[in-house]
């Protein structure tokens, strides 16, 4: 990995090193903050969104527009994540800050299929998780809490039979999350390409809000994408290597698709 000199030597705020990638479609989908992004890896994916009013909106995406198919009801607490599952493409996690992840298949949405939670905290002392994810394989869910007690803790279910397998705790005393947001630049998420791998990030300038890919080569990180006229500071996104759309979303509500080139072919 290059270290700072080597990735300034580039300068990476110079826009003429970066390949223009404009917007395919846009859409306002809630007037509230967009916080997690999953898609389902098909050609026409699913999209599932959780959003700052403690709901999740399902898109579908087709010839690059976006229709709304499932809002699932405001819940009472801060919905936390969504993830789609790697072997059913109708079935989706989506967390929840009091303690629960609850597993919904789409195609009877109004039924909670399982729900993973902590089955040995005592009354009142159940932990409030505040992010979660599900393994390529889809057996295993991790998530990680507050903290409690002076100490956080990560905590593992074993999906096929939603049985709680244990945690790791006295190695962490702060809050466990995915937040990569600062005052100055955020990371948005790291993605893998076919042949290579591009992490998303952004920046504020005078108002601006701009948004940059950079390629991860074997020398190093290289200017890759500039996403001209993003218009927010995104929170997350989606990615697909079988098509190259990236989907993002952000503080404006706002998602958006974008078709990328793979810098190695």
């Amino acid at each position: 990995m290059n270290n700072g000199k080597d990735i300034n030597h580039h300068n990476l705020c110079d826009s003429e090193l970066f390949v223009e990638c404009n917007c395919l479609s846009e859409v306002q989908v809630t007037t509230d903050y967009i916080f997690n992004i999953d898609a389902t890896k098909d050609n026409n994916p699913n999209i599932a969104v959780t959003t700052a009013n403690k709901s999740c909106l399902v898109y579908s995406l087709d010839n690059n527009q976006l229709a709304n198919i499932w809002e699932s009801k405001k819940d009472k607490s801060k919905l936390i994540g969504c993830k789609y599952s790697s072997r059913e493409k109708e079935v989706l996690y989506i967390g929840n800050s009091d303690g629960v992840i609850k597993t919904i298949d789409l195609r009877t949405p109004d039924k909670v299929a399982v729900q993973f939670k902590d089955t040995t905290a005592e009354v009142n002392k159940e932990k409030t998780f505040n992010c979660f994810d599900v393994s390529s394989n889809d057996r295993l869910l991790a998530a990680g809490t507050d903290v409690l007690g002076g100490d956080a803790f990560v905590l593992f279910w074993d999906i096929r039979i939603n049985k709680l397998l244990g945690g790791y705790w006295q190695s962490h005393t702060d809050d466990i999350t995915q937040s990569q947001h600062d005052d100055d630049f955020y990371l948005a998420k790291f993605h893998q390409l076919k042949n290579s791998q591009f992490i998303l990030g952004g920046s504020q300038y005078e108002t601006k809000e701009y948004l940059r890919a950079l390629s991860l080569q074997k020398k190093g990180l290289e200017p890759y994408v500039e996403f001209k006229n993003n218009q927010q500071k995104v929170r997350d996104s989606a990615f697909n290597e079988n098509t190259n759309i990236l989907v993002t979303g952000g503080e404006q509500g706002v998602l958006n698709i974008w078709k990328i080139t793979d810098p190695s072919t």
